[in-house]
């Protein structure tokens, strides 16, 4: 399975947790705990975590990219070790990216901006 694939049924997923969540008048602590658990699995599909580990990051633009692309995934608070595995870099390349976010966004821009 490809990852565009794979992210696609991610979307899905989340598009139909959104619409459920919609159609809730009280959110409740277990349907909380549904969708922080659904979520948590969407970040677990093994092609996504294969595809996003295996791709090679050498300039500073393409480990700014993978890093933008977890972050605007939303699952996980950047300071999180599995947001670091999701991207694929190595620990010292993370903390690059985060240590320099605002001049490599200005850089090479993001998605959110």
């Amino acid at each position: 399975m490809n990852i565009e694939r794979c992210k696609a049924i991610v979307y899905e997923i989340q598009d139909a947790l959104d619409a459920i969540n919609s159609e809730l008048s009280k959110p409740t602590p277990y349907n909380s705990y549904l969708q922080e658990k659904l979520r948590t699995l969407i970040i677990d599909v093994p092609c996504l975590q294969e595809e996003f580990a295996k791709r090679p990051h050498t300039s500073d633009e393409e480990k700014f990219k993978a890093f933008e692309e977890v972050r605007n995934l939303g699952h996980y608070n950047m300071f999180d070790a599995r947001a670091r595995e999701m991207t694929g870099l190595s620990e010292n390349d993370y903390l690059y990216v985060m240590q320099h976010y605002d001049e490599l966004k200005s850089q090479y821009g993001g998605e959110n901006e």
